[in-house]
């Protein structure tokens, strides 16, 4: 690949390595690629979070959702059903937390 009529620079990654390595770090990631939704408005004085694999609708059975109840001292953070990674963030407003 011609940069500006120069040749490559020696030590440098092909545009086609480069893409090898994207796919490798892609599947090696997996689901430790996340991505975060933050809803601070739906409930008063509770912050919603969200982590679910990039890419993921809000609408998918892929969340980690967990409630940060503001009004206690100290802050509650509770997560919906066991923790793990099997809850819609659209419904984080009536998920059960504990």
């Amino acid at each position: 690949m011609m940069i500006s009529g120069r040749p490559p620079l020696k030590g440098y990654a092909s545009e086609a390595k480069l893409d090898n390595i994207l796919t490798t770090l892609q599947a090696s990631a997996g689901t430790l690629v996340l991505i975060t939704e933050i809803d601070s408005t739906s409930t008063a004085n509770c912050v919603y979070i969200g982590s679910a694999p990039m890419g993921s609708a809000t609408s998918s059975a892929v969340w980690q959702v967990c409630k940060v109840n503001k009004t206690t001292s100290p802050v509650t953070i509770l997560y919906a059903g066991t923790g793990v990674f099997d809850q819609v963030f659209s419904n984080r407003t009536s998920l059960t937390y504990s």
